[in-house]
C-alpha cells in the first residue's frame, strides 16, 4: 500500500499520520493511534475484537483503505455494541460497515462477514478469502463495487450483493454451490457470470434485473432447483441452457427477458411454470416443450408475440388461464401426440386469431377436439404436419416443422452433424461442423411427406426421429 508509514508502536506511544500499520491487541485500538479522525489508509496486525471495529466505525471518518490481511479476529464479551454484547471469534461484525466511506478493503483469512457489514459503503473492489462466509446483505447497494474475486469453498447470503449496480465482473463463481435468493438482484451491469458443476441451487430472483447475455448452466451436474424469477426483468438475456437432469424450475423464470431468443428446457421438468417466458417478445418459430410437460401454467407464455408454432406433448394434461394469451404470430399448434384433451383456464388463447391457427390432431381425436369449447375454434386438421417420433432408443432429438422450415433442437450436446432422407432412403440433406443446439433448416425445395432425421452429437451420441409432413 502507497504512503504506508510502518511504525513500531510501544508501551502506548502514540503518532498521528496520514497513514499507519498497527501491531493491535484486541480491544485496545483506540489507545494505539491519536487523532484517529486524521487516518486515511490503516494496516492491522496482530489481534482485534468487536470492539476495535466499532472503533473504527466511530472515531475513524477519513479512513478509505483498510488492509486485515494480518489481523485475527477474536471473539468479544463485554458492554453492548450496537445491539449485542457478544460477538463469535473470526466474524466482522454484523453493519459494522454499512455506508462507510472505505474504498479499499483486505479481509483477514477465513472470516465471516457479519449481515450487512458493509452495505451502502464505497468499497470499489472485494476479494472473498477462501472459506469466508458473507452475510445476508454484506455488500447490498454498494454501489461503487465493481469487482468480486471469489476463493474455493466460500458461502454468500441472500442479498450478498443485491443493487450493485456497477458490479461488472465476477471471478471465480463456478466454485459457488448455492446461489441464494437476490444474491446478483438489480446487478444492472453485470453480463457476464460462470455456472460451474459444483452448484446445487439457484435461489428466487438471484439474477433478477441483472444483465446476463447468456446464462450457460450446461456443465450444473448437480443443480436441484432454480428459483423462482431467477432471472426475470433480465432484458439483456439472449441464450438459456439447462442440464437435461433438472426438475425443477421457478415461476416467472424469464419473465419479461425480451431478448430471450435461445432457450434449451430441461428433460425432466413436468410442469412450463406460471409466468415462464412472459413476454418473451425475441423468441421466434417453434416452441418445443419437453416431452414430460403435464401441465402450463397461467401465462406461462403470453406475450410471446414472435412464436409461430407450439409443440404439445403427450403427457399434457392442463393449460392454465391466459397461458397463450397475445402469442399473436402463432399460426399452428401441433397436439398430433395428444391422446385427450388438455382441460384448459380461461381466456387461454385471447387475443390470438385462432380461427387462422392451424391445430393438428390425430384424426382419432378430431371430434374431441372439435366439441371443446375455445379448442373449437382453431382450424382443426385431422392430420400430421409437425409430428416428431423418435425412432429408436432414447431420443437425443426433438424435431418440429414450421411451414417449410424444419427445426431439429438437441437435448443435450450439441449438434455435430445432420443427415435428412426420405423414408426411401435417399439422402436429402446432409451438413456437418454445426456444433449447435439448434437448427433451422428450409426444406421448401422438397415435397417429401416424410422426413427420417438422423443426428451425431458432439458428445459421440446419435439422435434419431421421423416427421410427416
Amino acid at each position: 500500500m502507497k504512503r504506508i508509514l510502518v511504525l513500531s508502536i510501544i508501551s502506548g506511544s502514540v503518532l498521528a499520520v496520514h497513514g499507519i500499520t498497527v501491531e493491535c491487541e484486541a480491544g485496545f485500538l483506540g489507545t494505539k493511534i491519536s487523532n484517529p479522525e486524521t487516518v486515511s489508509e490503516l494496516v492491522l496486525r496482530g489481534s482485534a475484537d468487536a470492539s476495535d471495529f466499532y472503533f473504527i466505525e466511530r472515531s475513524m471518518p477519513g479512513l478509505r483503505s483498510l488492509d486485515m490481511s494480518g489481523l485475527r479476529i477474536v471473539a468479544y464479551n463485554g458492554a453492548p455494541l450496537g445491539a449485542l454484547s457478544s460477538y463469535k471469534a473470526g466474524e466482522i461484525p454484523a453493519a459494522v460497515f454499512a455506508g462507510s466511506e472505505i474504498t479499499d478493503i483486505v479481509l483477514p483469512a477465513e472470516c465471516s462477514i457479519g449481515d450487512f457489514a458493509f452495505s451502502g459503503s464505497r468499497i470499489s473492489e472485494i476479494s472473498l478469502p477462501a472459506g469466508a462466509s458473507v452475510g445476508e446483505g454484506a455488500f447490498y447497494q454498494c454501489r461503487q463495487l465493481k469487482s468480486v474475486t471469489f476463493a474455493p469453498d466460500l458461502s454468500i447470503g441472500h442479498s450478498a450483493f443485491r443493487d450493485c449496480a456497477a458490479l461488472a465482473t465476477v471471478v471465480g463463481s463456478e466454485s459457488l454451490k448455492e446461489i441464494p435468493a437476490r444474491a446478483f438482484e438489480g446487478c444492472v451491469s453485470l453480463e457476464k457470470f460462470s455456472f460451474g458443476p459444483a452448484l446445487r441451487s439457484v435461489g428466487e430472483s438471484a439474477f433478477s434485473g441483472s444483465s446476463l447475455k447468456t446464462a450457460d448452466m450446461s456443465a450444473c451436474s448437480q443443480l436441484d432447483s432454480l428459483g423462482a424469477w431467477a432471472f426475470a426483468g433480465d432484458t439483456s438475456l439472449e441464450k438459456f441452457m439447462a442440464p437435461s437432469h433438472l426438475d425443477n424450475i421457478g415461476k416467472g423464470i424469464f419473465f419479461e427477458c425480451g431478448a430471450l431468443a435461445e432457450v434449451v428446457l430441461p428433460d425432466g421438468i413436468s410442469e412450463l411454470p406460471a409466468y415462464a417466458f412472459k413476454d418473451v417478445t425475441a423468441m421466434e418459430s417453434s416452441v418445443i416443450l419437453p416431452e414430460n410437460i403435464v401441465s402450463i401454467g397461467e401465462y406461462a407464455l403470453m406475450g410471446a408475440s414472435s412464436v409461430t408454432s407450439v409443440e404439445l406433448p403427450g403427457s399434457l394434461e392442463t393449460i392454465g388461464h391466459g397461458a397463450m394469451e397475445g402469442m399473436s404470430s402463432l399460426n399452428s399448434v401441433d397436439a398430433l401426440s395428444l391422446l385427450s384433451v388438455p382441460a384448459l383456464g380461461e381466456d387461454v388463447w385471447a387475443g390470438v386469431a385462432q380461427k387462422n391457427v392451424v391445430l393438428n390432431v390425430d384424426p382419432s381425436m378430431q371430434e374431441a377436439f372439435e366439441s371443446t369449447p375455445q379448442w373449437q375454434e382453431f382450424s382443426i386438421q385431422g392430420t400430421s404436419t409437425s409430428s416428431a417420433i423418435p425412432v429408436a432408443g432414447e431420443s437425443k432429438i426433438r424435431v418440429a416443422s414450421d411451414g417449410h422450415m424444419l427445426i431439429v433442437q438437441s437435448i443435450g450436446a450439441a449438434i455435430n452433424s445432420i443427415l435428412i432422407c426420405d423414408i426411401a432412403g435417399k439422402y436429402i440433406f446432409t451438413k456437418s461442423g454445426i456444433q449447435a443446439d439448434m437448427i433451422r433448416i428450409d426444406m421448401s425445395a422438397h415435397d417429401t411427406a416424410v422426413y427420417i432425421i438422423d443426428c451425431t452429437l458432439s458428445d459421440g451420441t446419435r439422435g434419431s426421429a421421423k416427421i410427416l409432413r
